[in-house]
């Protein structure tokens, strides 16, 4: 999956201004195999292209916005049951 957010303002200088942070766009990848009736191994990479990235923030302390998380990876074994 990809979803892209364009260019957001976030309040700094307790209110006082506002700043543009840059848009961004983010990459997941998820797959899965069964290899047997009810057992499956899953991986999944969010940010696979690991973008920089920032949102805006509930307080005006913080002034470049939020860093997001970077690169993950996740592994799993699914048990249906």
């Amino acid at each position: 999956s990809a979803y892209y957010h364009s260019n957001q303002q976030t309040l700094v200088d307790n209110g006082a201004r506002k700043q543009t942070l840059d848009s961004y766009r983010v990459v997941d990848l998820k797959a899965g195999y069964r290899w047997a009736p009810t057992w499956r191994a899953e991986v999944e990479i969010l940010n696979l292209l690991d973008e920089d990235y920032y949102t805006p923030t509930q307080t005006s302390r913080i002034e470049d916005g939020v860093p997001n998380r970077t690169r993950e990876l996740r592994l799993g074994f699914v048990w249906d049951y």
